[in-house]
């Protein structure tokens, strides 16, 4: 049963979940730093909420969002993350596309460049 896009979060934290979470290809400090290159600072305690679901379902249970269309710009955390990675990686957007397959996620690579 798939999950509502509220609880599963946006694309690239579903994409960060499956490198940290389920292959354990990152560890949660690189992804700490990959958000202070980023210009985020973003707390380890958030992201590990963020990344296990923990926050995601006290949010859903607030307010739902109008979710009709992307979000694009400086808001966007787990976006410049991966964005951050593809830089200190050289990763292409061919990479991070098929990582995402792999996690069941579709994420085109032009989406992605």
């Amino acid at each position: 049963m798939q999950q509502d896009n509220c609880q599963q979060g946006g694309k690239f934290k579903q994409l960060f979940r499956y490198l940290v979470e389920t292959t354990k290809t990152l560890p949660i400090e690189f992804v700490k730093e990959l958000s202070v290159q980023a210009g985020l600072d973003m707390p380890i305690e958030v992201m590990k909420k963020q990344l296990t679901g923990e926050e995601t379902e006290d949010k859903c249970k607030e307010a739902k969002r109008d979710s009709s269309g992307p979000r694009f710009g400086l808001r966007r955390p787990w976006l410049r993350m991966t964005c951050q990675l593809m830089k200190v990686k050289s990763w292409s957007a061919e990479d991070i596309s098929s990582t995402a397959t792999k996690a069941g996620i579709e994420m085109p690579t032009q989406f992605l460049k």
